[in-house]
């Protein structure tokens, strides 16, 4: 809280000044969505705007405000009711080689392989305890879906989400995801599904946003801006 506005256009001037003498000839920045703010923090949109960025990617994240979480949709009650008639239980521990393994499996599809190793996970959760928490869905304790949570204490964000095709029949991310939701995160402002887009942006995935959505959440950007060096 202590960059003001001219300190951003300062700090985005010497950004811009060394990215010319390294002859750089694109500056490229992703704005943190405001939903992350403690407090109001957009100094660096306006010098952002000042410096002729414009906007070359945007994802869409959805969101759930929950002091005004709305209803779940019918087909997400009824897919956590048919999950919870299979045996299907929710817990939370360290097993990131059977989730990274169904993270990997899930994206695959995708031509995509997951940002984090299993050990990178496990490393980030030891460095930050209780900040990163891993939960699973499990049925006779075969993991069959899972989400890894970042939580800023004010927000909590989803940064992983899989399931497996068994999990998909049986609705085992739904009701991890209503667990969440109504236990674990449930005093938290708000809660943060994560993008649902593709192809940097140009693609949505109907089917994952669908799915957020019945949960009551609505769409919140992530912009990625360019400057020309």
């Amino acid at each position: 809280d202590t960059v003001r506005a001219a300190d951003a256009l300062a700090i985005f001037g010497m950004l811009v000044e060394r990215y010319r003498a390294l002859r750089c000839r694109v500056l490229t920045y992703k704005a943190i969505p405001h939903l992350f703010h403690r407090y109001p923090a957009e100094e660096d949109l306006y010098a952002l705007f000042r410096y002729g960025a414009r906007v070359v990617r945007r994802d869409l994240s959805t969101v759930i405000r929950m002091d005004r979480r709305p209803g779940l949709s019918d087909s997400r009650k009824s897919t956590i009711r048919k999950a919870q008639r299979h045996g299907v239980t929710v817990l939370e521990g360290d097993f990131f080689d059977p989730f990274h393994a169904l993270l990997a499996q899930a994206i695959r599809r995708f031509g995509a392989t997951p940002v984090h190793s299993a050990d990178e996970m496990r490393l980030l959760q030891n460095r930050f305890p209780g900040w990163i928490r891993l939960f699973g869905a499990f049925r006779d304790e075969r993991l069959i879906a899972g989400a890894l949570i970042f939580d800023f204490g004010h927000v909590a964000h989803s940064q992983y989400l899989a399931s497996s095709e068994e999990g998909k029949a049986l609705g085992a991310l739904d009701l991890l995801l209503a667990h969440l939701l109504d236990r674990e995160f449930a005093e938290r402002e708000a809660f943060s599904f994560g993008i649902s887009t593709e192809q940097e942006g140009r693609t949505l995935n109907e089917g994952l946003v669908f799915q957020k959505e019945g949960f009551g959440g609505r769409a919140l950007v992530h912009d990625f801006y360019e400057i020309c060096c």
